[in-house]
């Protein structure tokens, strides 16, 4: 079972033409944790997408209408804080290349292992985690000290405050 520290269920956007991976993807990843939602389309995921903060969307390559690549392009438009793993039955050093490229952080392989997709699920999200906490921080950083609990403007309190700074 998956927990964050957040106790937040990481929310996975499961994407394919196929209702039988679909489904079978979205029950596997609810039993370990995850909150999981499915699209059948291109342009369903992008609705999803829209209305909803995901962690990772899971995403076919070939797929009716809207492939995986298209998909990937316009989910980063739309939500770049959303990661996106492809998945493909038709696997070839040209497609994962392209997809890194293009911007996927990380490329799987049907028949899909579920301990393999497990394993670089948690790491997508711990990642995301990470760089959720680097941005507050970094936010945090460029405040500067709070003025409201600090009070001072002097030189002795400028020193302090840039000591503080190269410190965080």
């Amino acid at each position: 079972m998956y927990t964050l520290r957040t106790h937040e269920m990481p929310r996975i956007l499961v994407v394919d033409d196929e209702p039988i991976i679909r489904l079978t993807l979205q029950e596997f990843l609810q039993n370990e944790g995850f909150e999981a939602a499915q699209a059948a389309s291109g342009e369903e995921a992008l609705r999803q997408a829209a209305e909803c903060d995901f962690d990772v969307a899971i995403c076919d390559v070939q797929m009716q209408g809207m492939d995986g690549m298209e998909l990937l392009n316009r989910l980063r438009q739309i939500s770049p804080e959303t990661f996106v793993l492809i998945i493909t039955a038709y696997a070839t050093v040209e497609n994962a290349v392209e997809a890194f490229q293009a911007g996927a952080h990380d490329y799987l392989m049907k028949p899909v292992i579920f301990d393999d997709l497990l394993h670089k699920l948690r790491h997508l999200v711990e990642y995301r985690e990470v760089c959720r906490e680097n941005e507050s921080l970094r936010r945090q950083l460029h405040c500067g000290p709070d003025s409201d609990r600090i009070i001072g403007s002097g030189p002795a309190m400028r020193t302090v405050f840039d000591t503080i700074r190269k410190v965080a």
